[in-house]
């Protein structure tokens, strides 16, 4: 993730790795990575939402949206974005 907050602009890459999530691999699943640009980051307290358009919509799967969202909330340590058509939630590292 390569974010600049002062122009709310950036890149997100995303893909799932094989291995348990404290031991990743270098491995991506096939059909998994996607490119996100950034158009807009709004800060409010604690939380962040982030916003964006994946950059290759011709691998997208059926169900997938060409705009992405993320919503973190650094209070309670959780993210949930959209990936794969589904909606995931994760965990923040320190």
């Amino acid at each position: 993730m390569n974010l600049n907050l002062r122009t709310r602009t950036g890149q997100i890459a995303k893909s799932i790795h094989a291995g348990a999530p404290n031991a990743m691999s270098g491995v991506v699943f096939p059909g998994t990575a996607r490119s996100i640009r950034v158009t807009d980051v709004k800060r409010l307290g604690s939380n962040v939402l982030i916003t964006g358009d994946l950059g290759e919509r011709a691998t997208m799967l059926t169900g997938e949206s060409p705009t992405f969202s993320m919503q973190i909330d650094r209070s309670i340590g959780r993210a949930e974005a959209d990936f794969l058509g589904s909606r995931v939630v994760m965990r923040l590292d320190e």
